[in-house]
């Protein structure tokens, strides 16, 4: 058997460890990188200089780390960060969760066992609050802290449940929890006290993941195909979504005719063609997503049969008023008889 240090892995998956200033974190951080480095990963993280020399702009510099990594995992305890919030009501560690969503990074998310705990028994008071705050005003947070601080603050003034639930940890960590926790990503326990078998816990869920997409290596061209054709299969959509816009207009009473659903559905038929000329050389998922479109479009032509009876006479006696509902029905005949 050949040695290992014939093979050299040149690329390893490098995995960004994210976590507040926080004494408590240090160890567990250096335990998992340790570990993740033995299952031969790359794991820089700021205590050991692995971000090379210090830059005047640091944020950025782990903003870039986040970037050229594979691989996010957020560590979340009871602090928020080492001070007092940046502008704009966020953290550090929300700026590098954010810039791993944007740059659509593989995150893994694990929370201390009892702020998590609590996090679950208030979630429901927390989306009560958010949605609130959304019904007040005409746009977005801009931080998620936002939503949540003035009701953080009154319920701390109160006293009883909520306040023995919330003041285990700073404000922001419940609005920073909600946050992810609205975006469908799972929040993980990991009890500090216990890291080198979290950390084992760490490398296991990577290596379930790998083979959660591990089949889809063997079809790595026909997704690349299927990337390359997704500005062409927004036309369809384009064009699907205008046609139910008009159907819905007219059905809600806001048109009394056809015409523009009927104009648009010629477009449809006579411009794109390649819909139902589908080449050998098509990919699989192209034809799923391009029969689940004309579907939509025999859906919506099923739906306009309640009115062709009442219609019928009229185009008998007034065929150039209504000469696009006939182009249309003789499109629609040659399809269904080749489909």
């Amino acid at each position: 058997m050949c040695g290992m240090e014939e093979f050299p892995l040149i690329n390893k998956t490098r995995i960004f460890i994210s976590s507040a200033f926080e004494e408590d974190l240090k160890n567990p951080r250096k335990i998992i990188k340790e570990h993740l480095e033995e299952s031969g990963h790359e794991v820089p993280i700021f205590e050991h200089g692995d971000f090379g020399s210090w830059e005047k702009n640091t944020l950025q510099q782990c903003l870039d780390v986040v970037k050229s990594s594979d691989v996010f995992v957020l560590l979340i305890n009871k602090k928020a960060g080492a001070g007092t919030l940046l502008p704009g009501n966020v953290t550090p560690t929300y700026l590098e969760y954010k810039a791993a969503l944007l740059e659509r990074k593989h995150i893994l998310v694990f929370v201390s066992p009892e702020v998590n705990r609590n996090f679950m028994s208030l979630r429901l008071d927390l989306k009560n609050v958010y949605d609130q705050y959304i019904r007040d005003n005409p746009r977005a947070p801009n931080s998620p802290f936002d939503p949540f601080k003035e009701w953080v603050e009154d319920e701390m003034k109160q006293g009883g449940v909520t306040k023995r639930l919330l003041e285990i940890a700073d404000p922001f960590v419940w609005a920073f929890l909600y946050d992810i926790y609205s975006k469908r990503n799972w929040l993980y326990d990991f009890d500090i006290s216990r890291s080198a078998e979290n950390a084992k816990n760490i490398s296991a869920m990577l290596s379930t993941s790998l083979r959660s997409v591990v089949g889809l290596i063997s079809e790595r061209e026909q997704l690349e195909q299927l990337k390359r054709n997704a500005s062409h299969l927004l036309k369809y959509a384009d064009y699907t979504l205008t046609m139910l816009n008009e159907k819905n207009l007219i059905t809600n009473g806001y048109y009394n005719n056809w015409s523009n659903f009927l104009e648009q559905g010629i477009s449809f038929l006579d411009k794109h063609k390649t819909l139902f000329k589908l080449l050998s050389s098509t990919p699989p998922l192209l034809i799923l997503s391009q029969a689940v479109l004309l579907l939509h479009f025999m859906h919506t032509m099923n739906k306009m049969e309640i009115y062709y009876h009442s219609l019928e006479q009229q185009v008998i006696l007034q065929p150039k008023k209504y000469s696009s509902w006939r182009k249309m029905m003789s499109l629609w005949s040659m399809l269904s008889i080749n489909k």
